[in-house]
């Protein structure tokens, strides 16, 4: 499954440091407090950031059809980003699934 999202961020600097590796972090740390290990484990098989772009805020995330209900409800617990040793306030907001 495709999960659309956007970073929703007060701050305008937010949208423009966020990388890939960052957004997946993110998300990953946010399904192991959600789900524990067996959710993060489900997740992690092939859970990958496939799009990201950093002017839009918009990010493409793949992972297993599976486990997808597991990353969805993850995803409102994501509450920063942190990029370059700095940590932006943020969250993501799901548009759409897609397969």
């Amino acid at each position: 499954r495709y999960v659309l999202c956007e970073v929703v961020s007060e701050d305008p600097r937010c949208r423009q440091c966020i990388e890939d590796r960052a957004v997946g972090l993110a998300v990953r740390d946010a399904v192991g407090r959600v789900h524990g290990d067996y959710g993060l484990a489900c997740c992690s098989i092939s859970f990958t950031v496939k799009y990201l772009n950093a002017y839009t805020g918009t990010v493409l995330l793949r992972c297993r059809k599976d486990s997808y209900r597991l990353l969805c409800s993850a995803l409102p617990f994501v509450r920063q980003l942190e990029s370059r040793n700095q940590r932006y306030p943020c969250s993501l907001n799901t548009l759409h699934v897609g397969g």
